[in-house]
């Protein structure tokens, strides 16, 4: 009873702090669109100047769409009310599938992206979830790459895993942040200005979900490196 009890106010205890983290992160676009929507209503405004600022509300927006839709997605996962497919994915075509939403970031970012899968390479899962969690993987990595840099992904099988690495060119992980890089709403020393710290967390649930594992270290001549490990028979 006693670690029942502990339990709970364990989980309260989190769950207060989960509400806190969405709290302040929805906070931030919100204020920002009301500033906005309050000038373009309140103030004369030159044509050039209220496009300007519809584009940053528009922006604000889709970044509330996403937190919300990945705040969401994380609560299904927590509540067991997901259900992943048990069908054949071609690590080629969930390759594509997760780069296909990233092509403008890539583009505006001045970053290559590089593809190698085995032929043949595949595994059992669900390839509309292993998509959103490749595609965090590959977005976090190209927001730390420079322009003219080189985002890598990799694909190849054996007889116990199907194995995915994701390398970068860029400045890497601080050594401070690895142990935590897939913890919620956590925000590295390097993170974006506008990174909410879900995106790896949710990627790591879902490839947990398929039997995986996923691991983040830095690359001997720089970089980070991801690494996932889908085992054969588990789901």
């Amino acid at each position: 009873l006693y670690h029942q009890a502990e339990n709970s106010r364990q989980d309260k205890l989190a769950l207060k702090d989960a509400l806190s983290d969405i709290s302040h992160q929805l906070k931030t676009p919100i204020t920002s669109m009301t500033m906005l929507t309050d000038i373009l209503l309140y103030r004369e405004v030159p044509p050039g100047q209220q496009r300007v600022f519809l584009e940053r509300i528009q922006g604000q927006l889709q970044r509330t769409q996403w937190l919300v839709t990945a705040l969401l997605n994380l609560s299904k996962f927590d509540a067991g009310a997901v259900q992943m497919d048990k069908r054949w994915v071609d690590c080629e075509e969930l390759a594509l599938t997760a780069r296909e939403p990233l092509l403008a970031l890539f583009d505006q970012r001045g970053v290559r992206f590089s593809l190698a899968c085995e032929p043949g390479c595949g595994f059992q899962g669900d390839i509309r979830w292993m998509s959103e969690a490749l595609g965090n993987i590959l977005k976090n990595c190209a927001e730390h790459t420079p322009a003219g840099g080189t985002v890598s992904l990799s694909c190849r099988d054996n007889p116990l895993y199907t194995e995915f690495l994701v390398t970068d060119t860029g400045e890497g992980i601080d050594p401070v942040d690895l142990p935590h890089l897939f913890e919620r709403f956590y925000r590295g020393r390097n993170a974006a200005p506008d990174s909410v710290g879900i995106g790896l967390a949710m990627a790591k649930t879902i490839i947990e979900k398929h039997g995986g594992l996923v691991d983040a270290r830095n690359q001997p001549g720089g970089g980070a490196l991801f690494s996932i490990r889908l085992y054969k028979g588990v789901i």
